[in-house]
């Protein structure tokens, strides 16, 4: 893996982001996950400071707090209609400023995999048949 100050480039020889692999990183703003990734591993990018994150269509699954407590995480692109995100808790949790979700599919498949993507703060979530808002205790606004 390629690391700079700010950002980091996964190389085309790797598959999956392994467990904590970016976990902590204080220097870390931006991330390009490629098209290649299918595994977001447990906590790989818990506590760091990026900004917003691009998930590819090709990823797979995502481990249980892999974005968790990521307080700079204002952005969160989501090019896939269905993530099977293993167990209860949510990849996203304590992630309280995310603005905007950019889903790649409707708001009834965003509907359905909402409880694994749990928002907990002043949310949008644009979908391509419309927005869903979301207010801080994450009450639908306005569908």
């Amino acid at each position: 893996i390629v690391t700079t100050c700010t950002q980091s480039v996964i190389p085309n020889s790797v598959t999956n982001i392994g467990a904590c692999a970016f976990y902590g990183r204080t220097d870390l703003t931006h991330i390009i996950i490629p098209e290649h990734i299918t595994k977001i591993g447990f906590c790989a990018f818990a506590n760091s400071q990026i900004q917003s994150i691009t998930i590819p269509k090709n990823v797979e699954e995502i481990i249980r707090l892999a974005f968790s407590n990521c307080e700079k995480l204002t952005e969160v692109r989501i090019e896939t209609t269905k993530l099977p995100i293993r167990a209860t808790v949510s990849a996203f949790t304590d992630c309280t400023h995310i603005e905007n979700v950019y889903f790649a599919g409707t708001k009834e498949q965003w509907n359905a995999m909402k409880p694994a993507i749990e928002l907990r703060c002043d949310t949008n979530v644009h979908c391509i048949d419309g927005l869903i808002a979301y207010d801080y205790f994450g009450e639908i606004l306005k569908v």
